[in-house]
């Protein structure tokens, strides 16, 4: 199984929020996986790390992403802090839209976030003859795809660069092998909301139904979050360098039990491994279709 382009974000440090430590150790973990085990090439790997992860640098690259060949597959990655507000437009059942934290967001302004219902018009623009897999390791990403409410207008996109042209001043990620000089412990990848505040949810531990809701969106061969929407993903230090622990189980388990194996035994597995760490967070997984239990890449 070959991808053939991916978008991998990862933010240690933001402008205005409290700084993470393993985004990029996640975004280099995935660069290795895609180019040594998924048949990607170097120059169709592209990372935004740091303050390259900007709106204006996602809308760009997107937009390079979403140039594939017919049949052809490509992956996003996005590794950061995540948040909550509360819903305006009325499309979530819970109430909440759930924001990504890019380098530059403002908890004084929340026009500098990326919304769910952005994501998922992001995600519609992704041509439907071929597939794209979303991975998300942030808090509160259960839903971050769920359908919005009537589209928008939005500002032109910016042009995208070529495939032809790679350049490394994107921000190149460490060594997957980089040690840290001290451990902080398990840190929460979640940031207070922007204005207006919203009161705390209790993150849940109980495992919900993992694929219990399908999309109609054919070009969407799967979407895999670190938590449920009312709960919070956690960074670690495990075997001595700081992990996503989500990205960190996902990464083993696909490496130990190979690439095809079905997608719902893998989050199955993934979701156990970090239960048995103690890290109170649940894995959620949205397929095309309920029951499509096909290999995360296939």
């Amino acid at each position: 199984m070959t991808v053939q382009k991916a978008l991998l974000v990862g933010i240690n440090q933001y402008r205005y929020l409290r700084d993470l430590e393993g985004c990029r150790n996640d975004v280099a973990h995935w660069k290795h996986l895609l180019t040594q085990r998924c048949g990607a090439a170097e120059n169709k790997v592209q990372y935004l790390v740091d303050e390259a992860a900007t709106r204006q640098n996602l809308v760009r690259w997107w937009t390079w992403l979403c140039r594939v060949p017919e049949g052809s597959h490509a992956v996003f990655f996005f590794s950061g802090h995540g948040t909550q507000v509360t819903d305006r437009s009325g499309d979530e059942r819970d109430r909440k839209d759930e924001l990504y934290c890019l380098h530059e967001s403002d908890p004084s302004d929340a026009r500098t976030y990326l919304y769910d219902d952005e994501l998922w018009r992001l995600t519609a623009q992704f041509p439907t003859h071929s597939r794209l897999t979303v991975i998300v390791d942030s808090c509160h990403s259960g839903t971050a795809l769920r359908a919005p409410g009537p589209p928008q207008p939005s500002a032109p996109a910016p042009v995208a660069p070529s495939d032809e042209v790679w350049s490394e001043a994107e921000g190149e990620p460490p060594f997957a092998g980089e040690v840290d000089s001290a451990d902080p412990g398990p840190v929460l990848r979640y940031s207070p909301p922007p204005n207006p505040p919203r009161r705390e949810i209790r993150a849940r531990t109980t495992a919900p139904e993992l694929r219990g809701q399908g999309d109609d969106r054919p070009q969407l061969n799967a979407f895999l979050a670190a938590s449920q929407d009312d709960q919070e993903a956690t960074e670690a230090t495990i075997a001595g360098r700081r992990h996503g622990v989500f990205t960190y189980y996902l990464i083993r388990t696909l490496a130990a039990g190979g690439l095809n194996q079905p997608l719902g035994q893998v989050v199955e597995g993934v979701s156990r491994l970090i239960q048995s760490g103690g890290y109170p967070q649940v894995p959620n997984l949205l397929v095309r279709q309920p029951g499509d239990d096909r290999p995360l890449f296939a």
